[in-house]
């Protein structure tokens, strides 16, 4: 499984109880209910305004984000055009770039509301802002500007690491590149130690999982593991064609093993 795209999901399973952390730790200052006007004048005092400046924000937001996710697009061609020439280059799933796409989209949106807020609402902005802060009963605006930084930084560590992270089986050398190793490492062919291919993985739970997965160590102790990394977006094919161009030129034996385990 790529580990980007297993962090993604992760990150975006996780959101809700960040937000849920925010709001038990940003309560409202005390004394702030009997500092200003009432929920009801403040509601009275703003009307609908309120909610039309809330729909422009977000449509400025929408917009904002799908402009960003064109520049993710171009960023994640430029990266699968750099192994056009390299047949057995492994670069990850496209499937993956739908990720920070997708928290892309969810940071314009909380951005342009705020814009949009601001822009529409005018000298009555911070009416507003009080009035979200009595409704919800936390400080709404601060855990949004919270969770704009958290969602810009999840879509930058998404971004380097699926551009930073590529294995080329290359003629006369491999390449790996995973970003968690911070570094690129080339080996020769003559370097390769051992190949080992399972069809069978256990799983942390235990379960038995069938999967094909080649396991190529270096002399140096660097490994690279099918499973880790870059994913295979067709079948087993590619994957087994790496494992005898790899014995053919290191002249090592591909040993199957029963299983392994993650």
């Amino acid at each position: 499984m790529n580990s980007g795209l297993f962090g993604g999901w992760v990150a975006l399973v996780a959101m809700p109880f960040v937000l849920l952390i925010f709001k038990r730790t940003m309560p409202l200052p005390k004394g702030y209910r009997d500092a200003g006007p009432s929920l009801e004048e403040l509601k009275e005092h703003l009307g609908k305004r309120g909610s039309a400046a809330e729909g422009k924000g977000a449509a400025i937001g929408a917009a904002v984000g799908v402009a960003l996710c064109g520049v993710i697009g171009l960023m994640a061609l430029a990266h699968y055009q750099r192994f056009a020439n390299e047949p057995l280059a492994v670069a990850g799933q496209k499937l993956s770039w739908a990720i920070p796409m997708l928290f892309t989209v969810m940071a314009g949106g909380l951005a342009g509301t705020f814009y949009g807020l601001r822009r529409f609402l005018g000298e009555d902005y911070e009416s507003y802002v009080r009035l979200s802060r009595l409704k919800a009963n936390y400080c709404v605006d601060t855990i949004n500007r919270y969770l704009v930084g958290l969602i810009c930084g999840i879509v930058f560590l998404l971004c380097v690491h699926f551009f930073d992270n590529y294995t080329v089986f290359s003629k006369d050398t491999i390449t790996l590149n995973p970003f968690f190793s911070l570094g690129v490492t080339t080996h020769s062919y003559s370097e390769v130690e051992s190949i080992k291919v399972t069809e069978s993985l256990q799983a942390p739970n235990g379960n038995i999982v069938p999967r094909h997965i080649c396991e190529i160590r270096f002399t140096g102790g660097d490994v690279w593991n099918s499973d880790f990394g870059p994913s295979f977006e067709e079948d087993d094919t590619r994957l087994s064609e790496i494992e005898q161009m790899v014995s053919q030129k290191s002249h090592k034996r591909i040993e199957a093993v029963e299983r392994m385990s993650r």
